[in-house]
């Protein structure tokens, strides 16, 4: 009998050493929160490798695209701003539809940019002058009444631009004076100035009825 019961007694004894006791609460805490840590620790870990990787794909993005532009903007391109064009630039015609005396007049100008570069005209009545003269009589002129201010067009090498100045068939005076002599039947002349160059191209002899 004493000898099962030390036996029984040694089975028990083995169990008991085999079984893990329980933690204790301040191990179990600990535990969790090296493990809580370790958590966050990674996942900041991956926002950063995350970021660091979008910010490189960024960065080779914005250089492939300044490339480009690179490529496509031409090279040799002037930045300089256009100039008025000098008198000896331009080719001029001049075409009329005179008629009775008392009546409209248009004068269709046709300027032609023969400088071969790119420059401004200025087809304001200031610098743009028409006259009709009768002998030495100033009968009108587009700058008596006409607006000081400039009208600049910029043609490009061998462009082209068509400006209508219409006579209403009267005398006129600086400073848009009213003149009250008429325009009789007769051979008038038109001519031009610009720039206060004479353009004798644009010289006209016509008759009005």
């Amino acid at each position: 009998m004493a000898q099962r019961r030390r036996g029984t007694r040694t089975v028990t004894a083995a169990r008991t050493q085999g079984r893990r006791r329980p933690l204790s609460r301040g191990v179990y805490w600990r535990r969790r929160a090296i493990a809580l840590v370790v958590v966050v620790l990674l996942g900041a870990g991956a926002v950063w490798g995350m970021g660091r990787l979008f910010g490189i794909l960024g960065d080779a993005w914005a250089d492939a695209v300044s490339e480009q532009l690179a490529a496509a903007t031409p090279t040799g391109m002037s930045t300089a701003q256009p100039v008025a064009c000098p008198s000896d630039g331009l080719s001029w015609e001049l075409a009329h539809d005179a008629g009775a005396a008392g009546g409209a007049v248009r004068f269709a100008l046709t300027i032609t940019n023969v400088s071969g570069e790119a420059c401004l005209v200025d087809a304001g009545a200031a610098t743009l002058v028409l006259t009709v003269v009768s002998g030495e009589d100033l009968i009108w002129s587009n700058a008596h009444c006409g607006s000081s201010d400039p009208v600049r067009l910029l043609l490009g090498p061998e462009d082209s631009t068509t400006r209508t100045v219409t006579w209403p068939g009267t005398r006129s005076a600086p400073g848009c004076a009213s003149v009250e002599s008429a325009v009789r039947p007769g051979t008038y002349q038109v001519g031009l100035d610009y720039a206060a160059v004479e353009v004798p191209e644009a010289a006209a002899v016509f008759t009005l009825r």
